[in-house]
């Protein structure tokens, strides 16, 4: 998992106007797929970071927040449930480690 705090100040830069960008195409009803081909972005392991991020944005918005079926969310974004739910559960082993790595930074492990 790439950390987006390690970003350069025009990586940081080009990745908000990116999931902006990306947001419009969207919003505008064009389908992820091709939202992220129209992005233009030289850096292909940043864009990869951007488009994948931006599917995640996209499911919490949908799904989480907007009480949308996964599979109405993979219909309207033009990509497969399957898709979604590896997505998903990509999102969830993140949040599940970060919550690890959290507690175990908090923990005071000592002889008491």
């Amino acid at each position: 998992m790439v950390d987006v705090n390690k970003f350069t100040n025009e990586e940081s830069r080009i990745y908000e106007d990116a999931i902006t960008t990306l947001k419009g195409y969207v919003d505008s009803g064009m389908g992820y797929e091709e939202a992220v081909n129209k992005l233009t972005v030289s850096d292909a392991q940043l864009k990869q970071i951007i488009s994948d991020d931006f599917l995640k944005i996209l499911i919490v918005e949908m799904h989480y927040e907007g009480a949308m079926a996964v599979k109405d969310v993979a219909s309207k974004l033009g990509v497969t449930v399957e898709l979604i739910v590896a997505t998903k559960n990509e999102m969830l082993e993140e949040v599940q480690s970060t919550a690890i790595k959290a507690f175990h930074n908090e923990a005071r492990w000592g002889n008491a």
